[in-house]
């Protein structure tokens, strides 16, 4: 604004600008959209057609304008501004204007705003959350990187999408947060997939290696990892192959390796678990092994089947589980079978020649001597193993003791030969003297198994000589251990041999699990009372606390068995989520031995409460435990299903104390929740009314969780680190009911976040309200843990409760603290209305100077301004100064308002001047106004019809300054160039000037006030200036300066000077340009069209002249041209002739000699003479006085 002031020194100097430059805007950005509070940036240039450097300010109808850099570009000024959207809502429109005072004028520009949602400026070309999904549908990562930014936080519609993004979008979100975030909001829904196969099966006979594709196919657009497992990495792998869309799904393709050499067996089965976030499915791979077609594989297949079928008739034999004649029968069948398959192996034929002997028919036994003589007479093969299968037949056939004696020595120099083979040994076991003992044959048998060797037939032995002699064992090792753990797979292990182990274990001190799986079995099968103290003896030995050992010990307890530390690991066994009514034992026990952990504690105590009426004597009996044991457990905030069940039923309004009030409040807010995926490990619940994230451990798929508030959203993070709301099924159950005790709880607590949050939330529940809930709310909002949205509600609770009350009490607490916190617009304006009202002026005041106060009440608001103009003391403000023109404008007459204005306003001319009538209409003193509404007049150039009068006003009290120097010049100047119009106390005022310079002999009144003062006394002749006027004739011919109304003045005034005789043309312009004139005589015969062109002189700035003399009958013709840096165009011609009508009084040649010429043209003689008489006389007469020097 400093930069417009010079141009009044410029128009005190005398330096006029001839025409104001034309000024263009450029404003476009002055229409737009802005978003809820939201800070628009926008600019618009001004530019000038002058040759002047354009200075200027900018100001607006609104406060929400505020102006940014002016950057003066030549004949541009870029203006930037911003303009504030704080506390308006979507869908305002508003018509406002944007004042522009420069030197070249003020102007008006439209100012037209429209206020959009937030929502709708997530982005420039996303408009709202159909358009983000449209977005993330098309370009995932695009939608991503917008997603984790915080402008898409902020343009979140409501709280729920607000809450969820609280859940997914903070933390550095994942793709998967995401997702999560659009199904959670029900904007899409979740991407499943299917297989392009559920199975495939792959045959083979020689290949190494195999490969095959499948297809995983996405059935919705979207974030699906997708992840791939195989059960066996060494056999079967997987990669990805392609991507690709088909009918709009998106098709995974894969690529499955699979290493056969790995394959051993015939058949093999593998799977490919494919998993998403949501599902998994599963790829079965199915393996054969081909053996080519022929008689080799029928043989191969054959045997096999029969080997199998021949050992298990066997077992069963020797387990007493078939006939001695069944078991011959069968078996023969699968010999003679093998026998016609394979001819030529002599294995059957001895296999036969043994089975026909163990027959009961002599016929049999003779054909059974002929096999095996046959077999040593034709046999010519090396096989040992065969050899000694037919010296075992001849053992069974011989009757000669001496080669008895030979085919057992040979016998056993095979078995040296080829030790640890399963058939030598077998038919040893049967003919060797050695081994009719039972120990020397269970020490062979355990030998040879000892030694890695698990041949069936050998194990068969072994389960039925420890079934015939259980005495036999004498030891539980390693191998007696496999020993029975396969006697009892074979489910054969009989009573004897059963008592044999049990009796072992007892003083068995290792923990085992096929130990204890054998005892288990032996307890089951042979149950008593013996079995079940052995067995619950050794459980307490290897620490067993599981539900399969509770079996044995329960079992125990209802016996009163005496066993040390049976009650103990009994309830150390019970799973405590399990509904069971402990024993009347049990409690009796621990009445005098509670060496259990607490959580056992909780269970037993639980189960007494529950059976308290059918034993009261006992319950009587634990009272005090159970009340200590609760209010310890209390203290230390431990929850679980069983403590919840004690504190529902021992918590009395007693026991709130301040030690224990906050350990109840905390226990209040406990959940029980279960959830169905078993993958879940943490579950975070999320908060809208807390900043802060509770976590919580998931064991088992059940967790405790506090839940503080009514709004909020629960997410599960599995095992892979995965954060969903959506797949996971979950039941919450309220563990503990503090209702009553609750509301006098909250009263005693000290104050901190949670407890706020339930007093206030559960208020009217608990009978909190009025000024006590104030006193919650008060010290909330001090609270970092709150957030600024819960914060923002309960602004609003207190503004509400404040505007309805006159009260004061408290209301000094809640201005302090909500200086302190970020509250929404639309709060803030409800606030301010309860400050004025409570007389908090200060803080009213502040909020609207951001918000706005549309809402307002403009004689409220007027009064509102007037006290904070008293309290800022008249200081200069920029929204006060708009605040007090805005009610004012709105018909606020208040006398501070008005003087305030007049102190600080600064606006367009118009709006100046209605203040300063105000002010004159209250007798306010308003000569700064004044002044500055004849500065702003002078600098811009405007016409204002009130500005005369004003002027005097001020000249009176001003006196003689620049500004009024400026303003006698400026008006002046466009007196005698624009010849508007001015009121006679004008010329007064310059007229009193004028004397004042003559008088001081001083300057003040440049020449331009004195030429606008002899015009406007060329005009009032009536007033008799003669004096004056021939003073400034004379002064203004001193200075050759020669104007056209210089002729208006009566004849006898002027007919002394030169002028008078003259014709004077004058043309207006800019004193920069160059004018010429282009003019020739003409005498009323035609002549040459010859033309004489001369420089037109710029007697005062604006004002070009040309003198010419012209006799009678002459004509001048003439035409004006105008050179600029345009070039020279002509603007103006004419013509000038003297007629009779022209002819005044004769003094001068010029007059004699036009007299002369109208005479002769007259033809009137006498007067000819008398002319010519007159000029010769006065012409003698000059020559006589006047001499040449």
């Amino acid at each position: 604004m400093k930069s417009l002031y010079k141009r009044i020194e410029e128009l005190s100097n005398g330096e006029f600008r001839f025409e104001q430059p034309k000024v263009n805007f450029t404003y476009d950005d002055l229409e737009f959209e802005v978003a809820e509070d939201d800070i628009y940036h926008g600019r618009f240039v001004i530019s000038s057609t002058g040759k002047f450097k354009l200075e200027g300010t900018v100001y607006s109808s609104t406060f929400r304008f505020r102006l940014g850099s002016i950057v003066s570009d030549g004949d541009k000024l870029n203006i930037e501004y911003d303009f504030t959207a704080t506390a308006l809502k979507a869908g305002e429109k508003l018509n406002e204007n944007v004042y522009i005072i420069t030197d070249c004028g003020e102007f008006i520009l439209p100012l037209r705003v429209t206020i959009v949602d937030k929502k709708e400026c997530i982005d420039e070309n996303i408009k709202d959350m159909k358009d983000f999904c449209q977005l993330v549908k098309k370009d995932f990562k695009a939608g991503f990187e917008l997603f984790k930014s915080e402008k898409f936080l902020n343009a979140l519609e409501n709280d729920q999408l607000r809450l969820l993004y609280k859940a997914f979008g903070q933390n550095n979100p994942l793709y998967q947060d995401l997702e999560e975030f659009l199904v959670a909001a029900s904007l899409k829904d979740k991407v499943g997939f299917r297989l392009s196969t559920s199975s495939t099966t792959i045959k083979f006979s020689d290949l190494k290696e195999y490969e095959f594709d499948f297809s995983v196919i996405k059935d919705n657009w979207g974030y699906c990892d997708i992840r791939i497992e195989t059960d066996n990495y060494n056999i079967l792998s997987v990669k990805k192959n392609t991507q690709e869309e088909e009918d709009n799904e998106l098709v995974l393709n894969y690529k499955a390796f699979v290493d056969l050499s790995k394959i051993k067996c015939k058949n093999y089965q593998l799977e490919i678990k494919v998993s998403s976030a949501y599902e998994s499915k599963t790829l079965k791979v199915n393996i054969e092994k081909e053996i080519p077609v022929g008689e080799s594989s029928e043989i191969s297949h054959t045997r096999q089947v029969a080997k199998v079928e021949l050992l298990t008739l066997y077992k069963e034999f020797r387990l007493n589980n078939l006939s001695l004649s069944m078991w011959l029968e069968r078996s023969m069948e699968h010999i003679l079978d093998l026998a016609q398959l394979e001819p030529d192996n002599w294995l059957y034929t001895l296999m036969r020649a043994q089975f026909l002997l163990m027959g009961d028919v002599e016929k049999n036994s003779q054909e059974a001597i002929l096999l095996a003589d046959r077999f040593f007479k034709e046999y010519d093969g090396d096989e040992d193993v065969l050899r000694a299968y037919g010296l075992y037949i001849r053992c069974l056939t011989a009757d000669d003791g001496e080669a008895i004696r030979q085919y057992k020595e040979e016998i056993r120099s095979i078995n040296q030969k080829i030790p640890n083979n399963y058939q030598i040994l077998w038919f040893l076991l049967y003919i060797d003297d050695e081994y009719e003992d039972n120990y020397k044959k269970f020490n062979a048998i355990y030998e040879f198994i000892e030694k890695g060797n698990c041949a069936p037939l050998i194990l068969i032995e072994a389960i039925n000589l420890i079934n015939e002699d259980p005495l036999v064992v004498v030891n539980l090792d390693r191998t007696i251990v496999y020993i029975f753990y396969r006697m009892m797979k074979e489910d054969s292990l009989e009573f004897e041999a059963a008592n044999r182990f049990m009796s072992m274990i007892s003083g068995y001190k290792v923990y085992n699990p096929r130990v204890l799986d054998i005892a288990m079995y032996c307890a089951k099968k042979y149950e008593n009372d013996t079995f079940t103290s052995i067995m619950c003896r050794y459980l307490i030995k290897c620490d067993r606390k599981d539900s399969s050992s509770l079996v044995w010990y329960e079992k125990a307890v209802e016996k009163d068995m005496r066993i040390t530390g049976i009650y103990e690991y009994y309830i150390n066994s019970i799973d405590l989520n399990e509904k069971r009514e402990l024993p009347k034992v049990v409690f009796m026990y621990f009445r005098y031995n509670s060496n259990i952990d607490n959580k056992r504690k909780a269970y037993l105590y639980a189960n007494l409460i529950k059976v308290k009426d059918k034993y009261p004597d006992m319950y009587k009996a634990y009272t005090k435990s159970i009340d200590k044991f609760v209010r310890d457990q209390l203290e230390k905030r431990n929850i679980n299903a069983n403590l919840a069940k004690l504190y529902n039923h021992v918590v009395y309004s007693q026991m709130i104390t301040e030690e224990t009030v906050e350990d109840i409040i905390h226990m209040a807010s406990y959940y029980k929740l279960v959830i169905g995926n078993k993958d879940i490990i943490t579950v975070n619940v999320v908060y809208s009314k807390f900043n802060r994230v509770y976590t919580y451990d998931v064991v088992n798929g059940i967790s405790y969780i506090r839940l503080l508030s009514k709004d909020y959203v629960l997410v599960f993070i599995d095992k892979n680190g995965v954060r969903t709301c959506t797949k996971t099924t979950f039941f919450l159950t309220k563990m503990i009911n503090f209702d009553e005790l609750l509301k006098r709880s909250l009263r005693m607590a000290p104050y901190n976040a949670e407890v706020l949050v339930m007093a206030l939330e559960e208020g009217k529940k608990l009978g909190i309200s009025g000024f006590e809930r104030l006193i919650y709310e008060s010290n909330a909002l001090g609270l970092e843990e709150i957030s600024s949205s819960y914060k923002d509600v309960i602004a609003n609770d207190v503004t509400k409760y404040y505007m309805e009350s006159d009260t004061l009490e408290y209301f000094k607490n809640f201005v302090e603290a909500f200086k302190k916190i970020k509250l929404n617009p639309s709060t803030k304006n409800s606030l301010a209305k309860v400050y004025y009202k409570k007389g908090f002026y200060e803080e009213a005041y502040e909020i609207i100077s951001n918000n706005g106060c549309n809402d307002w009440d403009n004689e409220k608001l007027s009064d509102l301004a007037m006290r904070i103009v008293h309290i800022k003391d008249y200081e200069y403000d920029y929204f006060l100064t708009w605040l007090c023109y805005h009610v004012f404008s709105e018909g606020s007459r208040d006398e501070t308002v008005i003087r305030y204005l007049v102190e600080n306003y600064n606006g367009f001319i118009n709006n100046m001047i209605m203040i300063y009538n105000a002010a004159m209409d209250k007798e306010i003193a308003a000569e700064n106004l004044a002044q500055k509404i004849v500065e702003k007049t002078l600098i811009t150039g405007e016409s204002i019809a009130e500005i005369e009068n004003i002027f005097i006003d001020y000249y009176k009290y001003a006196g003689r300054n620049t500004t009024t120097k400026a303003y006698f010049a400026s008006y002046s100047y466009n007196y005698i160039l624009k010849d508007i119009d001015l009121k006679e106390d004008f010329f007064e005022a310059v007229e009193e000037e004028l004397k004042k310079d003559e008088t001081n002999n001083e300057h003040f009144i440049l020449n331009i006030c004195k030429l606008a003062y002899l015009k406007y006394l060329s005009v009032k002749k009536e007033l008799h200036k003669e004096e004056e006027i021939t003073k400034y004739l004379d002064f203004f011919a001193s200075k050759n300066i020669f104007l056209n109304f210089f002729k208006d003045f009566d004849y006898e005034l002027i007919k002394g000077y030169m002028f008078n005789s003259l014709n004077f043309i004058e043309y207006k312009s800019d004193p920069d340009n160059q004018i010429y004139i282009n003019y020739h005589y003409m005498n009323g015969e035609d002549g040459e069209d010859l033309y004489i062109k001369e420089k037109m002189e710029c007697v005062i700035p604006g004002i070009f002249s040309k003198a010419f003399s012209i006799f009678y009958k002459d004509i001048l013709q003439y035409y004006i041209t105008e050179k600029n840096e345009e070039g020279e165009k002509i603007v103006e011609s004419g013509s000038i002739r003297k007629t009779n009508n022209d002819l005044q009084d004769v003094e001068n040649v010029f007059d004699y000699i036009n007299e002369i010429d109208f005479c002769i043209d007259m033809d009137d003689r006498d007067s000819l003479e008398s002319i010519v008489s007159e000029f010769e006389n006065k012409r003698y007469v000059t020559r006589k006085i006047f001499k040449l020097m």
